[in-house]
């Protein structure tokens, strides 16, 4: 990711502000610069200097530095790209609904015309007062203020109800979503498949492979956050899926390529990045299969070539495939995109353990039909993400 991302992270007096810490660590994980601003009450639940420690930055309360030479709500206000005001208590919520700028925090929202995205957490009763309810209204009726609305559940008072700070990872990915000043696929409609399939011999077994599924919902995660409508059709994972994706889940590659080629609309991407099996068993016994001392001999059909299908099918203006091969890596990689007819392809070397299968990081080389080829060099697949978006976003 070339683009610098800066981000106001406003923290008020809610009982919650622990979670804020992991949304720190997620922002930070993304390479994104996190400006902590906590409001007076705010620091009587947590420690600044811990705030400090996980932001790498100052901690900002104070409306003036001590010399006086310093307007904190104007400095910061300019250069960062969004807010987030994680947890927003109802006291917050008002103020800033009614125009209030009496700490920094409602300060720095009143002096800039930057995204504020709202992540409110309170006792239920205070969330669903009628006050709360309209000031809430009154701020989504302004198109720059978004909300993260709160979760239902047991809250810390003991009460059940609305009020739970909304999931972390939500919170997350909703708020990268204005981050990014260069939204290259806004507007663009992009399928992504992700993960294994699953070919079942029997009613518990089945013939699959070990990809985790990172590579493809980082890929539909990062897509989304440029600005894209993404639909992932996932294999079998144990991945939450990102907010704001759709999503359709599959088992067989029968199923997936269904969920691919029959859907009434057109895309301008397809990344084809699930490992599909190539096989499926040719019958597929209705129980389970038990021991008898005997040789099982099973027969092994080819499944269709779901990517090639889909060129076929002229619903996807651009199609980029993955190809994990254990040898003669550039050679097979180029024979699939003539064979398949496809507009691109990413290989990678399945030999390597610290990359690709069920890890956290990848590498490989983009080869294109028009001859181009570049190279990614290991990265966390997040970060492969954005440089495949970035080498082919011109071309969709």
């Amino acid at each position: 990711m070339t683009e610098k991302l800066d981000l106001i992270i406003g923290m008020t007096a809610s009982i919650s502000i622990y979670k804020t810490l992991e949304i720190i660590r997620l922002f930070k994980k993304s390479g994104v610069n996190v400006i902590p601003v906590m409001t007076q009450d705010a620091k009587r639940f947590i420690s600044p200097l811990l705030v400090s420690s996980l932001s790498e930055s100052d901690v900002y309360s104070d409306m003036f530095d001590e010399s006086g030479g310093k307007f904190y709500h104007i400095m910061l206000s300019r250069g960062a790209g969004a807010i987030l005001i994680a947890p927003a208590t109802a006291n917050t919520i008002a103020k800033i609904a009614n125009g209030f700028a009496d700490n920094l925090l409602t300060s720095i929202v009143l002096a800039s015309e930057i995204p504020v995205i709202i992540a409110p957490a309170m006792n239920v009763r205070m969330f669903e007062n009628r006050i709360t309810q309209q000031n809430i209204s009154r701020l989504k009726k302004l198109d720059r203020f978004k909300f993260v609305m709160p979760e239902s559940g047991e809250l810390a008072c003991g009460d059940i109800g609305t009020g739970r700070l909304a999931d972390i990872s939500d919170i997350f990915d909703y708020s990268m979503c204005f981050l990014h000043k260069y939204r290259i696929l806004q507007g663009k409609k992009i399928m992504v498949s992700a993960g294994p399939t699953r070919e079942f011999m029997d009613t518990v077994r089945f013939l699959s492979n070990p990809s985790s599924g990172k590579m493809g919902y980082e890929l539909a995660r990062v897509a989304h956050w440029l600005g894209a409508d993404v639909t992932l059709v996932s294999g079998p994972v144990n991945i939450k899926p990102p907010h704001g994706v759709r999503v359709i889940n599959v088992v067989s590659a029968s199923e997936m390529q269904k969920a691919i080629l029959n859907e009434n609309r057109k895309y301008d991407l397809l990344i084809m990045n699930a490992a599909i099996s190539d096989w499926r068993f040719k019958k597929v016994a209705d129980k389970k299969l038990k021991r008898d001392g005997k040789t099982i001999d099973v027969e092994l059909i080819e499944n269709n070539d779901i990517l090639k299908r889909a060129v076929q099918s002229r619903r996807f203006r651009f199609t980029l495939g993955f190809a994990a091969e254990s040898e003669n890596l550039l050679r097979n990689a180029k024979e699939k995109v003539t064979k398949k007819g496809i507009d691109g392809i990413i290989v990678n070397n399945i030999r390597r353990s610290d990359v690709g299968f069920a890890s956290d990081f990848n590498e490989g080389k983009i080869i294109l039909k028009d001859g181009s080829e570049i190279d990614i060099e290991r990265c966390s697949k997040r970060e492969m993400a954005y440089k495949i978006f970035e080498a082919i976003g011109e071309r969709l």
